[in-house]
């Protein structure tokens, strides 16, 4: 990031190398031929210079390259996989030729160096169906679905371990918990969550225990690190949303004024709050849309246009800009979508336009449940960045402007393998944005983080 500066050197090792090179280097990353196995064997050597001369904290990574030539090889995988065990070295097997692994080495390797420079000596708890927002230089993240948190409706624990807050300090990279006052929302697991201001909105969500759910509203300010609870629960208003979890949340502005939109979501089985007039029901799904005026606290049912998206759950949205957004995905009657839906929002409307897969060569993401997305802006418009989901361990950009979808290949693992994990943007520069994925309930839950260039 800004603040981290790393100059990339590299050196024909086969020379002699200046001893101040090796003091402050940052990473070390030594290159073998699995195809000649001297070159292999020289690698103790190496590694015991950078030992002796550079700093303890150095990050290594042991590369084997030439992996087009597999079948030539004189060095095998789980020997080298040995070797860098021994020696706490991160190692993957590469090819210049046909760039197989290039970009993940280098991305892999950057990131450690990242997060030892960063000064990692907290992470927060691996959690997932969490939420992480953005505001200012900091990303905000709160409760989630955690190893230790109790799975009750509220007793002490519970309270005590949601009543803090995880922060990220985007230009160091440092996470930071701080303690939180007021009440926190119970729905802990499946929330909500979208920022205006300087304040965090939460809706709904589910305690963790039996069908228990929520459509409570609450705010969290990030200057006073206070709770607010705007709007309680309740199964009597027949102005807001059900009793529901897995809806999504943006925050638009209409003629100036703030409003938040609630979309979607599973709900509670039992117990509910009256259904919205026009929304479906499906399934425990429904498709509802509302709208939350700030200045007077009112929930408002909109008037709906256009193709209204099927009932629907973990789907996400995204806004586009103050009065625009973007729904993509989620799981239906019809199993995991991958339709688009441009959403256009009016003072008491919304208009609807649905995107489908129009089949023949066009590129188009499969169906998915349990992704991330995040809006990434450049020269040529917005795009939509989509992260992993439920069995689509992929990433994609949709250039919204032209309605087209592009895969993008030799993701690292660490960021593209994840399901209920949240995803953050940081724009470094103009034409350079950092990607921030931390999470989820599979193999890779730290966090991770990926450089994307501007394309058009």
């Amino acid at each position: 990031m800004s603040s981290l500066q790393l100059n990339v050197i590299i050196f024909n090792l086969s020379l002699f190398i200046p001893l101040s090179y090796y003091r402050g280097a940052a990473g070390a990353l030594l290159v073998y031929d699995i195809t000649k196995y001297m070159t292999y064997k020289n690698l103790e050597r190496w590694r015991k210079e950078l030992m002796d001369h550079a700093d303890t904290s150095i990050v290594i990574m042991l590369a084997g390259n030439k992996y087009d030539l597999r079948h030539l090889r004189a060095v095998s995988t789980e020997e080298a996989k040995k070797f860098a065990e021994q020696h706490s070295l991160s190692f993957i097997e590469t090819s210049a030729l046909d760039s197989t692994n290039v970009e993940a080495a280098f991305q892999n390797f950057l990131t450690e160096i990242y997060n030892k420079k960063a000064g990692k000596d907290y992470q927060p708890v691996k959690r997932s169906h969490h939420s992480t927002v953005q505001v200012g230089d900091y990303l905000y993240m709160w409760g989630g679905a955690q190893p230790d948190l109790p799975r009750v409706h509220n007793n002490e624990k519970k309270k005590s371990m949601c009543s803090v807050m995880e922060v990220h300090h985007l230009r160091t990279g440092r996470w930071e918990q701080k303690p939180t006052t007021g009440n926190p929302p119970l729905g802990v697991r499946g929330y909500a969550a979208a920022a205006i201001g300087n304040e965090i909105f939460y809706f709904g969500g589910g305690c963790g225990h039996d069908d228990c759910h929520h459509n409570s509203l609450f705010s969290f300010n990030v200057d006073t690190f206070n709770w607010k609870e705007l709007s309680p629960t309740t199964c009597t208003s027949r102005h807001g949303p059900r009793i529901k979890w897995l809806c999504d949340m943006i925050a638009i502005k209409v003629n100036g004024e703030d409003y938040l939109v609630v979309i979607g979501g599973k709900e509670s089985s039992s117990n509910n709050a009256p259904k919205q007039p026009g929304a479906q029901y499906n399934g425990g799904r429904n498709n509802e849309i509302h709208f939350y005026k700030l200045s007077s606290g009112d929930w408002i049912s909109p008037t709906v246009t256009g193709d209204r998206p099927p009932p629907i759950e973990f789907f996400t949205l995204t806004s586009i800009n103050n009065s625009s957004a973007i729904l993509f995905g989620g799981f239906t009657a019809n199993g995991r979508s991958s339709d688009v839906y441009i959403l256009n929002f009016a003072k008491t409307s919304v208009n609807c336009l649905k995107l489908s897969n129009p089949g023949r060569s066009v590129q188009w993401p499969k169906g998915r449940s349990a992704h991330s997305s995040v809006l990434i802006n450049t020269s040529s418009g917005p795009h939509l960045l989509v992260v992993g989901g439920y069995d689509t361990y992929d990433l994609w950009i949709f250039h919204i402007k032209n309605k087209s979808w592009k895969k993008l290949f030799n993701i690292p693992k660490n960021v593209t393998n994840r399901r209920y994990h949240s995803l953050s943007l940081w724009s470094v520069t103009p034409t350079t944005n950092w990607i921030i994925v931390f999470g989820g309930d599979i193999s890779y839950r730290d966090t991770a983080v990926i450089e994307l260039s501007e394309y058009s």
